[in-house]
């Protein structure tokens, strides 16, 4: 599985919610880095959400639909 990744979270409640949403959609994700946010709670230091590469059109359509606040154009920012 190559992964590549979809958008940025800041912290890991963001990131959790997104996860879920992907999984109820069968996409299967990582948050790279989750426990480091909860120790050293530094800003600018955030969450990136891995998908398998051939998620990864899927993945941004669910996000584009469920949180449209979260897009510039087709691409997902880079944070949450």
């Amino acid at each position: 599985m190559k992964t590549v990744t979809l958008t940025y979270c800041k912290n890991g409640i963001e990131a959790h919610r997104i996860q879920a949403v992907l999984e109820e959609q069968g996409i299967l994700s990582i948050l790279q880095n989750e426990n480091m946010t909860q120790l050293m709670p530094i800003p600018g230091f955030e969450i990136p959400i891995l998908v398998d590469e051939k998620d990864l059109e899927q993945a941004k359509t669910i996000l584009r639909d469920l949180f449209p606040e979260k897009m510039i154009g087709d691409e997902s920012i880079n944070y949450f």
